[in-house]
């Protein structure tokens, strides 16, 4: 208990705080404000969030109130603030009460945060009592969602519960004038968790285990790094020979490697950040950033191989910035596992799948007791989009109450679960593609485990509608009753949950690489109407063979062939020749073409962008899903201001492309089959009347159907091949064609708002391509960010979806009690 001189106590309220509110030092700053304002009362953890009460004049609470709501927003995401009157009970002093653990989780689970620029400086200060100590952590920063057993948040129920704080940490922890007041990890070198290093028969400990990992190091070896959500490897990134080596071990031919850099001014050697990068990079969330390499840097080549982009994070814990410190380079820091498999997290399992990659090993006996991946957002325009939702962003809590416990499973790819238990609803974090039989073993982990931490026991369980995903399968072999959602609805209403557009139709544009559609079709470029309960189709891209099934998907010149096939009117040696589809051990058998009839037709965007790819850049196999939009991507040259042109039709009526024409090498000449119409205007579909977007009326179908047409691209872009148009105009012409058949799409519904998802949204110049065309018509128009738009947004789009269609008619009784929101 905090004494309090006596104060008049003629007023008491009781707060309840739902949100982020447990992990941050929400309670020592609620017992350090309410000490400065004489107030007595209580705070203390609830499974419905942190609850408060104060005694005292009504002034100071009042007060207490303003400044702590503002206090928040600098603190926490979005916290809803309910105050009810209560009757004061004559508490002497203010007290931070044990915490409360009946009835469901309300309140979200704290997430893991990089260590603050506080600690560092501790942990590089001879002077300090924390010098060098590899564990330095407060309430700003540290471990909490990895080592957490179960909720409230406290120390008793995390893996920091066997480390015994000593006479001096523990003083910190009771000073509620202490930055570490009340820090669960709290913890230093006399009493907390320990290093050591283990290589072969060599075992050592505290500050030799940290000079033999830096040897290894520097001497060009791979070390296995336990970190804060699981085992990392970690080699010198300037030093070719041991990341190629790296890549060979781990089998992971050429996806880009994560690098971890001291400080942000040694990420501005690598990089020009802007502002929104900054900002993105020195969050407490501490993601990795993808960030567009220098052409001159000291990096590995093959870091990141034919792509430009390069993804650069902070140190996660006293431990990284340890290794970093004395390295005195950039290091490369990927998960710890083999490709195809998830991370490794456990001490006793680490050597025996890691030693054939890593010469040495950095353990420490902090138990992970929840695995999770490292975070991946990349900034377009002032947007941070996630690319891969995990620490530091996850688990994600929504205002989306259900009236029963719900469990979405996603898809297959970049797999993320949503749980609700009525009263919020989660996205976990990421777990990753469920093609292994040990990533299946994790998914089935996580459910349970997230189920188990919110109290969630499923009426429900939501599943993609692909019937050969392994989550569907999962799903199904339950004794728990199944509701498929469709793959494209699932990621326009993500899209529409983020925005707080629940209660509008809107018009949804989904790209990305395969979704099961409601037809014999392989969808991926789709065109929605969509409610939160249901949609209806109305258009799409064109579709495509892709010939030979799957194996398209592997060798993406079998696209490029029959995009080719269908727009080009010349011999097929002549396209072979042009874009380079003989090259090396290529020898395309013609026949192959015979196999469109019997191979299956698909309308994906992701899909289209492996084919152009490929007519671009010849013949190109990837290593890992998007690898060639990636490279497409990379190729763009940003001051060309050419664009294909795409052919947007409704019905049989053309609209004509809003591009001038692609600049060719000639000047200024306009694609071949391409004609200038004049722009169409079409009359406002029926809508009802009020708030823009809103639809409270039942709406006309809408009559006719969409499709974007790319054959006109196809042949522009192959005329300029054959001229011998440089590659980098000619991936930027794509970019900005597809740009502008969006944004013509846009403009023939003025009437709704607009959703963009999927993970072809993940292409930052497509992206931003499309913002500032639709900047100039003054419309709403909604990206996913918070949630990723690739398949990890699908599973909180399913959850929400499902939620609609259960919600009923009746609405609750409006609370007497005042709510007050903390705008973040």
């Amino acid at each position: 208990m905090i004494p309090i001189t006596s104060n008049s106590t003629s007023h008491a309220e009781r707060l309840t705080l739902r949100g982020g509110v447990q992990g941050f030092g929400i309670r020592p700053a609620i017992a350090r404000l309410a000490l400065e304002l004489q107030l007595n009362g209580t705070v203390r953890n609830e499974m419905r969030g942190v609850v408060v009460v104060l005694e005292g004049k009504t002034s100071d609470i009042q007060t207490f109130r303003l400044r702590f709501q503002h206090a928040l927003a600098a603190i926490v995401s979005p916290v809803e603030i309910e105050c009810e009157t209560t009757i004061a009970q004559g508490h002497r002093g203010f007290t931070i009460l044990p915490s409360q653990i009946d009835g469901s989780l309300r309140t979200a689970v704290p997430v893991d945060l990089r260590i603050c620029d506080a600690c560092l400086a501790e942990m590089r200060d001879p002077a300090n009592r924390r010098f060098e100590y590899a564990f330095t952590s407060c309430t700003d920063c540290g471990p909490r969602y990895s080592v957490l057993r179960d909720m409230p948040y406290d120390r008793e129920r995390t893996s920091m519960d066997r480390f015994t704080m000593c006479d001096a940490c523990f003083a910190e922890y009771t000073s509620p004038f202490d930055r570490r007041f009340h820090s669960q990890s709290n913890c230093c070198s006399e009493c907390g968790p320990k290093i050591w290093f283990s290589s072969g028969n060599l075992i050592s400990e505290s500050r030799d285990a940290i000079t033999l990992a830096v040897d290894s190091i520097l001497s060009g070896g791979i070390l296995a790094l336990k970190g804060l959500g699981g085992y990392q490897l970690l080699c010198d990134a300037t030093n070719e020979d041991a990341v190629h080596r790296l890549r060979l071990r781990k089998q992971r031919r050429t996806k880009p490697l994560a690098v971890m850099v001291r400080s942000i001014e040694q990420a501005s050697e690598l990089t020009s950040l802007s502002r929104t990068e900054q900002r993105a990079f020195i969050s407490p969330a501490g993601p990795i950033v993808l960030l567009e390499c220098c052409a001159d840097t000291d990096l590995a080549e093959s870091i990141h191989p034919r792509i430009k982009t390069v993804g650069l994070m902070l140190p996660t814990t006293a431990l990284h910035a340890r290794l970093l410190d004395r390295c005195d380079r950039p290091l490369v820091v990927t998960s710890g596992n083999l490709e195809g498999d998830p991370i490794v997290y456990r001490n006793e399992d680490a050597e025996h799948p890691l030693s054939e990659v890593a010469g040495g090993f950095l353990h420490h006996d902090r138990d992970i007791v929840r695995p999770i991946d490292d975070s991946v957002v990349r900034c377009m325009g002032e947007k941070i989009v996630t690319i891969r939702a995990a620490r530091g962003l996850t688990p994600m809590a929504f205002d989306l109450r259900t009236d029963a416990s719900l469990l979405a499973v996603g898809g297959h790819q970049k797999v993320s679960l949503a749980v609700s238990n009525g009263g919020q609803s989660i996205l976990g974090p990421h777990i990753g593609d469920l093609a292994s039989n040990d990533y299946r073993l994790r998914f089935d982990q996580q459910a349970k485990e997230l189920q188990s931490l919110y109290g969630c026991q499923p009426s429900e369980i939501v599943h993609d509608m692909h019937p050969d995903y392994f989550s569907t399968r999962w799903a199904k072999t339950s004794e728990t009753t199944c509701q498929a959602i469709q793959h494209h609805h699932a990621h326009i209403v993500s899209g529409m949950l983020e925005n707080g557009w629940m209660d509008c139709e809107v018009l949804g544009i989904a790209m990305d690489g395969t979704g099961w559609g409601n037809n014999d079709i392989i969808q991926g470029g789709e065109i929605l109407l969509s409610t939160t309960k249901d949609f209806e189709h109305i258009g799409s891209l064109r579709a495509f063979s892709l010939l030979g099934g799957e194996a398209a998907i592997h060798e993406p010149y079998r696209i490029a062939i029959a995009l080719l096939h269908a727009s080009v009117d010349c011999d097929l040696d002549e396209v072979t020749d042009v874009c380079g589809l003989r090259d090396g051990h290529l020898s395309f058998d013609p026949s192959l073409l015979k196999l469109s009839r019997w191979s299956p037709l698909t309308t994906s965007a992701g899909r289209l962008f492996d084919g152009v790819a490929s007519i671009g850049l010849g013949d190109i196999r990837p290593n890992f899903e998007g690898e060639c939009a990636m490279q497409w991507e990379a190729m763009c040259d940003r001051d060309e201001q050419g664009a294909y042109p795409f052919v947007v039709v409704r019905s049989d009526l053309k609209v004509s492309s809003l591009s001038p024409g692609f600049a060719g090498e000639r000047g200024g000449v306009r694609g071949p089959n391409c004609q200038a119409t004049r722009p169409l205007t079409p009359s406002p579909s029926p809508r009802s009347t009020g708030e823009r977007g809103a639809r409270n009326v039942v709406r006309k179908p809408f009559s006719g159907h969409i499709e974007i047409d790319w054959r006109p691209m196809i042949r522009a872009l192959y005329e300029d091949r054959k001229r011998g148009v440089h590659t980098s105009k000619i991936a930027m012409r794509f970019h900005r064609g597809l740009a502008i058949a969006i944004t013509e799409v846009i403009e023939l519904f003025p009437d709704f708002r607009v959703v963009l998802s999927g993970g072809v949204f993940q292409n930052r110049f497509l992206v931003e391509l499309v913002d500032s065309y639709t900047a100039k018509l003054s419309r709403e128009i909604g990206w996913c960010s918070k949630i990723p738009p690739n398949d990890g947004g699908l599973s909180i789009g399913q959850l929400a979806i499902a939620a609609a269609r259960r919600r009923t008619s009746s609405h609750p009784t409006p609370s007497s009690r005042r709510r007050v929101s903390a705008c973040v």
